[in-house]
This record gives C-alpha cells, structure tokens and sequence, in this order.
C-alpha cells in the first residue's frame, strides 16, 4: 500500500502523464523540421560525411579493421556509428551516401530521449520537462549542431553520440549506491560501448567513476577503517575490466598495433570558431547569450544547494552535473591550450580530442542547471504569489505543473519559427542540394568506388583526395592532415605527394621510386590541368573515365 495519501498519490500520477505528454509535444515540434532537413537528400556536403562514408565502405565491402585512406593503415577512428551506418546500407539496400545523409534525423532522436531520461530520474519530472526544452529549443541558436548539444538531423558523431552519457550517468549512480560487482561492470561495460562511438563521453564517464571511487577509498581512510573501501574498489576495478572488455574493437588496434603513439597531431589540434578569442565578436556573440547566463546562475545553484530526497538521486544528480561540468570544462581549456601551444609555439603536449567536443559535453551540463535554474525562478515568484504553498514541493502539485508547462509551450511556440528555420537545418540543407547539384549526385565518387579495387592507390591534390576521393573508400597517397590517419606520419606524405605532383610537370628521378613506394596505381587530374602535365601520360598511360570535372589515369 502507498504511504502517500491517495489524493496526492493521484496528483503524483496525474503530474508523471502530464510530463510525457508535454516531452511528446515538444519532440514532435523538434522532429518536423529534422525530417525536412533530410528529405529527398541522398549526398551530404560535410567532410565529416565524407570521412564516415569511406569507414562505412570498409565494413560494407569486407574491409573492417583498415584504413580506407592509406594502404597498409589500419582502423583509427571510432567505429560504432559506422557500423550502424553499414547495418542499415546491407537491411535497406540504400546507398551509403543517402544512409549518411538522411539517417541521422531518425538516430539523433535518441539524444532528448536519453536527456529527458536522465534528467527525469535524477531531478523529477517536471524538471526533466523544462531541462528538455532547454535542450531542444533555447540552446542551439545558430551555432551548429556537432558544436552543440541538441538534436540534431545531421548524422555526425558528437551529436548522435551524446545519449550514451546521459544514459551512462544513470548506470553510474546505480553502480556507486551498492559494493556488488553487477551494476558496476554494467556500468563499465556502458563507458566502454561509449567509447566505440566517441571518445569524449567515454573519457568523462571514466574520470567520473575514477573520482567517485576515489572519493569513497579516501573517506574509508580517513574513518580509520580502510578495509571498507575495498568493496568500491573491487568493485570499480571491475568496471574498468568491463571497460577494456568492451572497447577492444578499438583499442585492440589503436594499443596493440599504434602503441597510441600519435604522430599526425592535426586532428586534435582543429578549434572551433565559437572558441578563439581572435574573432571575439563571434566568440561573444555565441557565448554571452541569455541562455547561458541563465545556466550559469543555475550551476552557482547546484553547487550551493544541497538536495535531500528519499531516494538520494537528487544529491546525486547534482554531484555528477558538477562532476560532469568541471571535467568537461577542464579537459576543453586542456585541449584547447594543447592547440595553442602546438600551432603557435611549437609545444607539444600529448592531446586528447579538438577542444570543441568538450565544450560541447560542457555545455550539457549547463542546459541542465539552465533548466533547474527557470525550474527554480519559477517557484520563487509562485511562493511570493501564493504564501500558502511555503513548505510544499510544487512539482508535487498539478496545478502549478500546469502553470510552468504553458508557459514552456508559450515560450517554445513563440521561439519555434527561429528554431525551424536554424542554420543547423536550412542553411545545411541549402548546402547539401548545391552539392548535389553540383557534383551530378556523386558520379565521380560513384565511378571511382565501383571501378577500382580496394588497394587502388591514387595520386590527387589536397582538394580532389577529399572530394570525389575520400568517400570513395579508395587509397590515396596523402589526404588533408585533418583526415588523415593520426598513427601515420602525415608530413612525409605531404612532402612525397608534391614531389610526385611536380613529377608530372616535369622529369624526376624521383618519380618512379616513389610512385612505387606508395604502391600509386591511378592519378586523378581535372581536365585543365593536363596540360601543365606533361610527364602525367608518361607514368599513367590509360585513361580510366574522363568528365567535365575529373579524369582518371591508370599506370
């Protein structure tokens, strides 16, 4: 039988319903526009699309656990997402191109599930509403969705692969309110399958589960009774076990055959623009916005107010939001001093991940205190209003509930036309049917993909080795440094691509041996540059196709 007397039993019943239904309201409202974004597209303009397309042609084509870029690599790069992404190509018979472009605004529908989850179960319902709203329609602006933690209809890893966080936060508090082995290699287990998908959440996860151990191991000790952390420590050791278990697709690769030793830096050096201070009025513009003050104010609360609750979660929800907080924010200024350091002085410090993937899980947490903050503005005013409801939990009572959600719907309503039309979602579609347009539906890239084998090794410029060559899954001697492979050395490609480029200008004697060295069977050209390319037919006697914007060239 309830303890709860059957009136506010009802209420507490009636006040759950009502809080789905108003999440229900607003994922409907952030879901249209997400479907629009996508719709009819079938290539995507992103480089990230395009770098996530060759991982997905590697898995669709037998190649699972190479690098599609560089003959000889072997997989570096997180490969969850692809594998989805694969298993959808091989269930739907879609081309991977339209899989990528089109996917993510079904898959990225986890994220405010997973967000309103959490906060449901650490803070209550009707917080978890308002918190939910913060997420989907006031954080995002016009800042871009792999930038910011909202949903997104774009497929890009960061933000498909938040939910794994949020979700992993809730198996951390079952883990740490109990000594029994179970939850916390469930929750081991969960920050490993995190890592398959994206580093930044896994690394969080971890750290949050190191310190929460250290924090129990330390207060045993200064108890004077250290045997009693022994069970934490059992078992957290355990997790990091379920830990190495699960995430051995990856490291099995990256640690026993790159020993992690990085040696192309570029890919953690890149800095979002919303992050430098060289361009201040971007960087103020995006940053000092109402919103965030507003989730300020609420961290100061959080940090200040301790929560008493029958269950604990409460207390332990804000434990971890400021946890979650202060080691994505260390770890963002971590890696973006990395950069500064590497790109204007020379300084190497071993790096992470671009600072911006942190700032984005930073972010996270600040749209929770955003929404405990409103949450708390609110039943300020409604106590001064009505006295009569001092000492009573308002989110308890269904007329007060009814209250905020109206004036959520209202605010909402009233910032959706801004919301639908984002750059996230009409500028990014723009994009996408230009390229479209532009590239014929990907004919080149198509053409390269079905025409060369799998060790095909091509000789291109910068531009052309991301577009047609990077989503075609076919080798190349030297891409972008940015997607290249960060366990092979990428200068000595550089060097080497220049070099043979410049061999097709004039003769060399270094051409042949170098050309060889990379095993180089094809050289792709656009048509106007053959003819500062004298040596080109020399080395590539065979035209494979030839278009109004490429030709192809066999040795």
């Amino acid at each position: 039988m309830s303890a709860l007397p059957a009136d506010t039993e009802h209420e507490k019943h009636g006040v759950a319903a009502l809080s789905v239904l108003m999440f229900l309201f607003m994922f409907v409202l952030a879901v249209f526009p997400g479907l629009k974004a996508v719709e009819g597209l079938t290539w995507g303009a992103s480089v990230d699309f395009h770098r996530d397309a060759s991982f997905v042609r590697a898995v669709v084509e037998g190649h699972y656990g190479e690098d599609p870029t560089y003959l000889g690599g072997s997989l570096w790069y997180t490969p969850m997402v692809g594998w989805l992404e694969a298993l959808v190509v091989w269930i739907s018979g879609l081309s991977v191109d339209q899989v990528l472009v089109q996917m993510g605004a079904y898959t990225n529908l986890l994220a405010p599930i997973a967000f309103f989850i959490m906060a449901w179960y650490f803070f209550g319902p009707v917080r978890a509403v308002v918190c939910s709203a913060v997420f989907l329609f006031f954080i995002i602006q016009q800042e871009p969705g792999w930038a910011v933690p909202t949903y997104s209809p774009r497929l890009i890893p960061v933000s498909f692969c938040q939910w794994f966080l949020y979700i992993e936060l809730i198996l951390i508090d079952r883990a740490f309110r109990t000594t029994r082995i179970g939850p916390s290699i469930l929750a081991g287990a969960g920050a490993g399958i995190s890592f398959l998908a994206h580093a930044a959440p896994a690394l969080i996860s971890v750290l949050i589960i190191f310190l929460f151990t250290m924090r129990e191991v330390v207060a045993a000790v200064r108890r004077k009774e250290p045997s009693t952390g022994w069970p934490r420590f059992r078992a957290s050791m355990a997790a990091g076990a379920a830990f190495i278990l699960c995430s051995l697709p990856l490291t099995w690769i990256v640690v026993g055959q790159y020993g992690m030793k990085v040696v192309n830096r570029s890919y953690f050096l890149y800095n979002y623009y919303g992050l430098t201070l060289r361009e201040a009025e971007v960087f103020f513009y995006h940053n000092v916005a109402l919103i965030n003050l507003v989730a300020l104010a609420g961290l100061w609360l959080v940090f200040r107010r301790k929560v008493a609750d029958t269950t604990g979660r409460r207390e332990m929800g804000r434990w971890l939001v400021l946890m979650w907080f202060a080691i994505a924010t260390v770890l963002m200024v971590y890696s973006y001093v990395v950069a500064v350091l590497d790109m204007n002085y020379g300084v190497q410090l071993p790096g992470i991940l671009p600072p911006f993937h942190f700032y984005f899980y930073a972010k996270a947490a600040l749209i929770v205190c955003a929404g405990l903050a409103i949450w708390e503005c609110f039943v300020w005013v409604l106590k001064r209003v009505r006295p009569m409801l001092v000492g009573v939990e308002p989110s308890a009572r269904l007329k007060p509930v009814v209250i905020v959600f109206a004036l959520v719907a209202i605010a909402s309503t009233l910032n959706y036309p801004s919301y639908a039309t984002r750059r996230d979602v009409f500028a990014v579609r723009n994009r996408n049917l230009a390229f479209m347009e532009r590239t014929n539906d990907g004919e080149a890239c198509v053409r390269i993909n079905a025409m060369l084998p799998w060790d095909a090794v091509i000789l291109c410029d910068v531009e052309l080795s991301i577009w047609p060559l990077l989503p075609s899954a076919r080798k190349v001697v030297a891409t972008t440094r940015t997607m290249g492979n960060p366990y092979l050395d990428q200068k000595d490609r550089d060097r080497d691509r220049d070099l043979l480029l410049l061999g097709m200008q004039a003769p060399r004697a270094d051409t042949g041996p170098l050309l060889d060295a990379y095993s180089t069977t094809h050289l792709l050209v656009r048509p106007g540059d053959l003819a500062s390319m004298p040596e080109a037919t020399r080395w590539f006697p065979n035209e494979v196709f030839r278009d109004e914007e490429y030709v192809l060239l066999k040795r």
